[in-house]
C-alpha cells in the first residue's frame, strides 16, 4: 500500500496558510516586543542557555544575540548567571518579568485564535482538533523548534 502524498499545490496552500496565520499573529504582538525577543524568551524558559547556543538556535551571529540579550536584560526579562559548575560559562536565564511577558503573549495569541475559531462550524473545529497532533509531530522532528 502506498503512502498518500499531498500535491505540490496542496503543499503550497499549506505553506501559505501557515505563514499567513503566523504573520497575523505576529502583527498582533504586544507593543515593545519583537518576534526574536519572544523566541529567545521561549528558548530560555525551557532551560538556561549560553549566548552561543541562543545564537545558533536563532541562526544569528553571537554579537547580534549579545545585543538582543542586552536589550532584554535592560528591560528585566532576562539575566545572565554564571554556570554553577563552570564559572567561566555564562547562561541566559528568564526572569519572573520575562515569564509574565511570555505568558501574556501566549494568552494574547490564544485569544486571537479563539476569536477566529468562533467563526468556524463544528466540523471545521473537529478537523483542526485532529490536525493539531499532526502539526505537532511535524514540528517535533526539528530540533530548532521554539515554544512560543
Amino acid at each position: 500500500m502506498s503512502t498518500p502524498r499531498l500535491s505540490t499545490q496542496r503543499i503550497d496552500r499549506l505553506r501559505l496558510s501557515v505563514h499567513r496565520l503566523a504573520r497575523l499573529m505576529r502583527q498582533n504582538t504586544l507593543p515593545g516586543t519583537s518576534t526574536n525577543q519572544l523566541a529567545v524568551l521561549g528558548r530560555v524558559e525551557k532551560e538556561p542557555r549560553t549566548l552561543r547556543d541562543l545564537a545558533s538556535l536563532e541562526q544569528v551571529r553571537s554579537p547580534t544575540m549579545s545585543i538582543v540579550v542586552d536589550r532584554m536584560e535592560q528591560r528585566g526579562w532576562l539575566r545572565r548567571e554564571a554556570d554553577p559548575f563552570d564559572r567561566r560559562v555564562v547562561r541566559v536565564v528568564i526572569t519572573p518579568a520575562g515569564k509574565r511577558l511570555l505568558s501574556a503573549r501566549r494568552a494574547q495569541s490564544n485569544e486571537y485564535l479563539r476569536e477566529r475559531l468562533r467563526h468556524l462550524d463544528p466540523a471545521d473545529i473537529e478537523v483542526l482538533d485532529r490536525a493539531i497532533d499532526v502539526l505537532e509531530r511535524m514540528i517535533a522532528v526539528d530540533p530548532n523548534a521554539a515554544d512560543l
